[in-house]
């Protein structure tokens, strides 16, 4: 990244208004955790070149990431108005109206990015379109895009993750199924390098629902020590050990 931000950095000085160097410088520094800078970088890109439905994307979705879904919104429509049919943004603000629980919102939008995008990019659409189906109670259609996105991303961990979760802690009791989601929560965990907490913490409710709680609490317990838990994340997981070490599966009811 350090070298990418300084290549772009030299096409600056050689060229100041060139809108599509600072978008690309953005995007590095974006990568790199420089949240701050890339966002400079996006509006200087837009300053040069208000017509560029990319810089709106890559801004709001950068918003987007650090909560800030007012602006978020503001961009991704702004580059919608530019670009009615990209499905970059129409994706990203399906994502910012499943932030904010709008899970109908959410679905229009994820559908219409799977439809507008090549097999290979529409993994993550089908992924959290089958979470906004569940958090719609449509655990059915839920489950398929699941399967779906694991189809087209088979070594992204998150989409096992997800169907894992889904098949050990679903309301409805005719979805669950501890012995698969054991199985895919091992694939996700292993796709993950052991090193995100969340598949373990997902791995954990998946052997709760097998009965074995023994391994249930054995993997929770690590997962709330793990680096980057977040605290909410922390807060359910103490939340299911309590219920493992009574000998209880947890069960998730999802939000209306």
């Amino acid at each position: 990244m350090d070298k990418a931000i300084g290549d772009w950095s030299e096409v600056i000085r050689l060229s100041p208004t060139n809108s599509e160097a600072y978008r690309n410088r953005g995007i590095a520094r974006a990568l790199k955790g420089d949240t701050e800078a890339a966002l400079r970088d996006y509006s200087q890109a837009i300053r040069l070149s208000p017509g560029d439905a990319r810089a709106y994307n890559n801004r709001g979705a950068l918003y987007r990431r650090h909560g800030r879904v007012d602006e978020a919104f503001a961009d991704l429509n702004q580059a919608l108005n530019l670009s009615p049919d990209f499905a970059s943004a129409i994706y990203n603000r399906g994502l910012c109206y499943y932030k904010e629980g709008k899970m109908a919102r959410a679905v229009d939008d994820f559908t219409k990015a799977i439809r507008l995008s090549p097999p290979g990019e529409a993994a993550k659409a089908f992924q959290w379109r089958g979470l906004a189906y569940y958090h719609q109670r449509e655990w059915v259609k839920a489950k398929e895009d699941l399967r779906m996105a694991i189809r087209l991303a088979p070594d992204g961990p998150d989409g096992y993750n997800d169907l894992a979760w889904v098949l050990a802690t679903c309301p409805g009791t005719s979805m669950r199924d501890g012995k698969e989601a054991v199985k895919l929560g091992r694939r996700a965990c292993d796709l993950g390098g052991g090193k995100r907490w969340y598949c373990v913490g997902t791995l954990s409710a998946a052997f709760a629902e097998t009965g074995d709680f023994a391994k249930a609490i054995e993997y929770e317990e690590r997962a709330i020590t793990m680096p980057g838990v977040t605290a909410a994340g922390q807060a359910k997981a103490l939340k299911c050990l309590e219920l493992f070490r009574e000998g209880r599966p947890y069960h998730e009811t999802p939000s209306p």
